[in-house]
């Protein structure tokens, strides 16, 4: 959520801004969030589209926090196949929780979405630190200078005494 702007999100029925404004609601991480506010019941954010492995297991993350009475909820969405992938994963309280899901791509999905959605109308839903790893894959903790998934070339982790190499 650190790149300045939306595009990295389309809304359905919702309007999206980078909240920055830490008196009014501080960011889970980092110095911005994503807030989505409903023009209609169930309207929502989704990212864009993350290529997936057919056939393959994954685990998404998401950090919300939904603004008075409402409810945000978090979907992965076969965008291939238009479809949702594992369960809906709902959160109701006005300060951040983490919402996890696994889920199973299907043999002919080739892209996901993350869409993450406000269940009432008018509701104000905000979002920080989206995160998909396929399972068996590794999550590292980088320097929040590094703002390029494409920087890191090469992981070397030191598990006891013998270094390995991960390629990203």
């Amino acid at each position: 959520m650190e790149a300045s702007g939306t595009t990295s999100w389309t809304g359905a029925n919702s309007t999206l801004a980078k909240d920055t404004d830490v008196a009014d609601v501080p960011p889970y991480g980092g110095s911005q969030s994503l807030s989505i506010v409903t023009t209609a019941a169930n309207g929502y954010a989704q990212s864009a589209n993350i290529r997936v492995e057919s056939s393959s297991s994954y685990t998404v993350w998401a950090d919300l926090r939904a603004r008075g009475a409402f409810t945000a909820r978090m979907r992965v969405w076969d965008v291939t196949n238009a479809a949702a992938l594992g369960s809906d994963q709902d959160w109701d309280d006005d300060d951040w929780g983490t919402l996890t899901s696994s889920f199973t791509t299907a043999a002919t999905t080739d892209n996901i979405g993350i869409r993450l959605i406000g269940v009432e109308n008018s509701a104000t839903i905000h979002a920080d630190n989206v995160i998909v790893v396929k399972q068996g894959g590794y999550l590292y903790g980088l320097p929040s200078w590094l703002l390029e998934r494409t920087w890191v070339t090469d992981v070397l982790a030191l598990p006891g005494d013998r270094p390995s190499h991960k390629s990203p």
